[in-house]
């Protein structure tokens, strides 16, 4: 009986929380890290998860421990943090303290890329605007492509426009001159909200991968062109909104 004490007392008065928003791909498997604070003593064998119970955390006194969890998500849009189980068997395991935590940050949750339209249909005026930032000599810096030419060669605002395979020459590639591409919800062929939004997100990672400036036109916000990993996580996260 002297252990049910030490055994609530081990979790009583923890700090837990979230670090920051998350953002991600529906039918992912998203990691994302918990802090947890010892406060005023130390703590023995704590046990944390969602839907299992992790290995045992021990945290000395006035430190602090991140612990990383993993969930996957089954449905797009803003969604909470699924409750986390937090729980102590400490000292003998006779026992078990728990507690199930509200997380108060959102996870934003963008729908499963699928290409329903081309990039030029999807771009309607934008790859225009993008055709008139670029250097007029491109076109006569270019060579038909070759088997072996590295994809980040290739000329996808060719590509793009009637699918034409061409590769830039060294010159081309020494200008860093590229295409700006704004993605138009109006313009995609996907038939349900849903599927227009999968196919802006198809679009906006092949972008993303190719360091290609891009933005969306949504029914409701416009995210000016731009590029980075920061950059896509915004457009992410304005497609999991629009859900």
């Amino acid at each position: 009986m002297a252990t049910i004490l030490p055994t609530f007392n081990n979790i009583y008065n923890l700090e837990v929380r979230s670090k920051g928003h998350l953002v991600g791909l529906v039918g992912e498997t998203i990691e994302f890290p918990i802090e947890i604070n010892a406060k005023h003593r130390d703590r023995y064998a704590l046990g944390i998860g969602i839907e299992s119970v992790r290995a045992q955390q021990n945290i000395a006194a006035a430190e602090s421990q991140t612990v990383y969890l993993s969930y996957k998500w089954i449905h797009s849009g803003v969604q909470k943090l699924p409750p986390i189980r937090l729980q102590s068997i400490y000292p003998l395991g006779l026992f078990r303290a728990w507690s199930w935590l509200g997380m108060a940050e959102y996870c934003y949750i963008a729908p499963y890329p699928h290409r329903f339209s081309e990039l030029h249909e999807l771009c309607g005026q934008g790859i225009e605007k993008g055709r008139q930032q670029t250097n007029l000599d491109d076109e006569i810096q270019l060579r038909e492509y070759r088997e072996g030419d590295s994809a980040k060669d290739i000329y996808w605002r060719r590509v793009a426009a009637d699918g034409t395979l061409l590769s830039k020459t060294n010159a081309m590639l020494s200008t860093g001159q590229k295409t700006q591409y704004l993605l138009n919800y109006q313009c995609s062929r996907g038939q349900l909200h849903h599927d227009k939004l999968a196919d802006l997100c198809y679009w906006l990672l092949e972008c993303g991968a190719n360091d290609y400036p891009v933005g969306l036109s949504l029914p409701a916000v416009d995210i000016e062109v731009g590029c980075g990993e920061k950059h896509i996580k915004q457009c992410l996260i304005e497609l999991a909104r629009s859900l």
